[in-house]
């Protein structure tokens, strides 16, 4: 018998695959793709159990030795492992669904607080919220409909950018539910800062609230999302802008590309992000230098920042565009929101 926590890890050490293995099939549920059915292993009944997929009824049990992959671990190739080969699960379904279909759905799934008028009980009671599994489930399929009713789907990159609460759960749960890659953002970052991390994402989605909270409504949350997203380009993409679209302006002139380029670099050695009107004054600045520009100085640099956006629309989102915003009204879940 395992007891102590160092026994524990003795075991795990001696056989990660088999000791994962077993906590894996009991401790979370596998899609059957033979049964379509969401199966996880009862240890006391000696088999797999769980429900179906599509109906939710309870399904028929699997023998012990059913596994849903392959092999629990892949060590072939190490140090890079590979763990569960084959196998198919959820997080939405494990943290939230399960917990419905077994009779837990009046269940408290989160609770948040948020900031009471004063210390008194009776407002502290009034600032907390909760959500239960049932409403979680219902909230987060909502939200899930809308995302892939703007097109997101499996392996596509989003941008959470909500306060801390009930609705940042429900929009979170959607996105594992249809299978996107997040991440939730500070709604405290600059607009810049939210610039610098939308771009490095590759997001194609920032999902956001039209203010902070019903009661700071001054903070307007869709106007950073929408400047961060509008009026910022990387300055790879600037530099990329300049090294092959400036001869193509070039109207039978050599123009110093090398040098734009040069101090551009310079100009922008920090920055992962730059403002599209800084950068089309750099560049105006830049290409004024020579004398013989100075009177197209301003529209060669504006062809630059379009060249530049379009570049960065092209190369980061799979839309084929800017990064999409979906504003949701503060102090709301899910079906209330709206594209910007």
């Amino acid at each position: 018998p395992l007891t102590s926590r160092s026994d524990l890890e003795a075991v795990a050490a001696e056989s990660p695959g088999d000791f994962h293995g077993r906590v894996g099939a009991s401790r979370l549920h596998w899609l059957d793709g033979q049964s379509g059915a969401w199966l996880s292993l009862d240890e006391e009944a000696g088999s797999w159990r769980g429900w179906d997929a599509a109906s939710g009824a309870p399904a028929a049990p699997r023998g012990p030795e059913w596994r849903p992959w392959s092999a629990a671990l892949d060590e072939s190739a190490a140090p890079c492992y590979d763990w569960f080969v084959g196998g198919r699960t959820s997080a939405a379904f494990n943290e939230v669904d399960r917990h419905v279909l077994s009779g837990h759905g009046n269940q408290a799934a989160a609770v948040a607080y948020g900031v009471p008028s004063s210390d008194r009980t009776t407002d502290l009671e009034r600032a907390r919220k909760s959500i239960t599994y049932s409403e979680l489930l219902l909230r987060s399929t909502a939200a899930a409909r809308v995302l892939r009713g703007t097109g997101v789907g499996t392996g596509d990159r989003l941008v959470l950018h909500l306060p801390n609460g009930l609705a940042q759960l429900v929009w979170l749960q959607a996105a594992k539910r249809v299978g996107a890659v997040y991440a939730c953002l500070p709604t405290t970052l600059s607009t810049k800062a939210l610039a610098d991390r939308v771009a490095d994402l590759k997001a194609s989605l920032v999902i956001t609230a039209s203010s902070l909270s019903p009661t700071l409504a001054g903070v307007k949350l869709k106007a950073i999302a929408l400047r961060a997203v509008c009026d910022y380009v990387p300055a790879g993409a600037a530099a990329s802008a300049v090294r092959e679209e400036l001869p193509a302006l070039s109207a039978g002139e050599e123009l110093p590309v090398d040098e734009v380029l040069g101090a551009l670099a310079h100009s922008l050695a920090h920055e992962r992000v730059v403002e599209t009107r800084e950068l089309a004054t750099t560049l105006e600045t830049l290409l004024s230098m020579r004398a013989s520009l100075r009177s197209r100085a301003g529209a060669l640099a504006a062809a630059l920042v379009d060249a530049a956006t379009a570049r960065h629309a092209a190369a980061h989102h799979t839309t084929g565009g800017r990064p999409r915003i979906l504003v949701i009204p503060s102090g709301t879940g899910a079906g209330a929101a709206s594209s910007a």
